[in-house]
C-alpha cells in the first residue's frame, strides 16, 4: 500500500515538475515579448517627442502665418488640407505610442502573473518531493 502511495506521489512530482518547466518557459516567452513591445514603445516615444518638440518649436503662429500668407483660396484651402493631414499623422503618433504601452503594461501583468504561479507551484513540489522522501525512508526502515 505505501508503494502504492510512493508511486502515485511521484506521478504528481513529475506532473508538479513539468508544469514549473511549462512555467518557466511561458515567462521567458514573456519576457522576449515584452522586450520587443518595449523597444517598440520607446521608438515610437522617441517618435511622438520628437514631432511634440517640432510642434512646439514651430509655434503656433506659423501654422496661422502659413495660411495668411496664401496667395488664393485654392492655396489656402490646399495648406488648410496639408495642416489637417500633419494633425493626423501627430495624432496616430501619439495613439500608437498609447497603445504600445498598453501592451507593455498587459504584458508585465502576465509576467508577474506566471512568476507567482511559478513560485506557488514550486512551493507545492518542494513539499511534495518533501514528502515523497519521507514515505521512502519510513518504507526502507519497514522492509
Amino acid at each position: 500500500m505505501l508503494n502504492t502511495q510512493i508511486a502515485t506521489l511521484n506521478r504528481q512530482v513529475g506532473v508538479e515538475t513539468q508544469s514549473v518547466y511549462d512555467l518557466r518557459t511561458n515567462i521567458d516567452t514573456d519576457d522576449a515579448q515584452i522586450a520587443q513591445i518595449q523597444s517598440r514603445y520607446n521608438a515610437a516615444q522617441q517618435e511622438a517627442d520628437a514631432r511634440a518638440r517640432a510642434i512646439y518649436m514651430a509655434g503656433p503662429a506659423n501654422s496661422l502665418t502659413t495660411l495668411l500668407t496664401s496667395s488664393s483660396l485654392t492655396d489656402f484651402i490646399d495648406k488648410t488640407q496639408l495642416w489637417e493631414v500633419a494633425a493626423q499623422l501627430d495624432a496616430r503618433v501619439i495613439i500608437r505610442s498609447s497603445r504600445l504601452r498598453q501592451a507593455l503594461v498587459t504584458e508585465q501583468q502576465a509576467l508577474s502573473a506566471s512568476k507567482a504561479a511559478l513560485v506557488a507551484k514550486e512551493g507545492s513540489l518542494a513539499a511534495r518531493a518533501d514528502v515523497g522522501r519521507s514515505a521512502l525512508t519510513v518504507n526502507a526502515q519497514l522492509t
